[in-house]
């Protein structure tokens, strides 16, 4: 990812900028989101309920990647039996940079 972080800066940005406003879209209609996760994913009504709960706990105000949640993930990729044998840093897994350009132009509010 390094290399294309140097080399497509912009696609870069224009992947987190789709993001952030798919989290938001998602956060403001709970109810057609549940409908995806139910027909795209599978899953009965409450273990999609369950599901955008956990989701929707996950994700912070601004989209910018915080040393909590990247050690989540990491926790969980380990747990899966992937990387056990090494020490993970934030910034080996995170570029925080473009995130915080696309959440000033969103408009959020940025440490």
């Amino acid at each position: 990812m390094n290399r294309t972080i140097k080399s497509r800066p912009d696609e870069v940005r224009r992947i987190i900028r789709a993001l952030q406003l798919g989290k938001r879209a998602m956060l403001l209609s709970r109810e057609k989101t549940l409908d995806l996760i139910t027909q795209v994913l599978k899953m009965d009504k409450q273990t999609a309920s369950d599901t955008y709960s956990v989701v929707q706990t996950s994700f912070n105000d601004t989209g910018i990647p915080t040393q909590e949640g990247i050690a989540n993930i990491i926790r969980a990729i380990k747990a899966e039996g992937r990387f056990v044998d090494r020490k993970i840093a934030f910034e080996e897994v995170a570029e925080p940079r473009f995130a915080i350009e696309v959440a000033k132009e969103l408009g959020y509010k940025v440490p």
